[in-house]
């Protein structure tokens, strides 16, 4: 059965505000290596899904590699203006 819990009770750390100035040194176009619990506290999974959301969002492409229990991700093309992409203009309506 659902519970209520404190806020304490839980750590949401995926949340994009937090990495948010890594994302901008992480979309440079460089091989990033990336320990797990250390620099994203989620599973390896769900970390390397987050990392193709943000390229789409981004508009570029994302290479990711799990090896030896680390995680190396790299952009390219690199992100020059880090500004996220907006929705296209839908058009008229009929």
């Amino acid at each position: 059965m659902a519970k209520q819990v404190s806020d304490e009770a839980v750590d949401f750390k995926i949340a994009s505000g937090r990495y948010a100035s890594q994302w901008l040194q992480w979309l440079d176009g460089n091989i990033w290596e990336l320990v797990p619990g250390q620099d994203f506290t989620c599973s390896v999974r769900a970390f390397k899904a987050h990392c193709y959301y943000i390229a789409r969002t981004y508009g570029t492409r994302i290479r990711t590699k799990v090896q030896d229990g680390l995680f190396y991700l790299q952009v390219n093309p690199p992100v020059v203006d880090p500004q996220p992409m907006q929705p296209s203009d839908p058009g008229p309506t009929p």
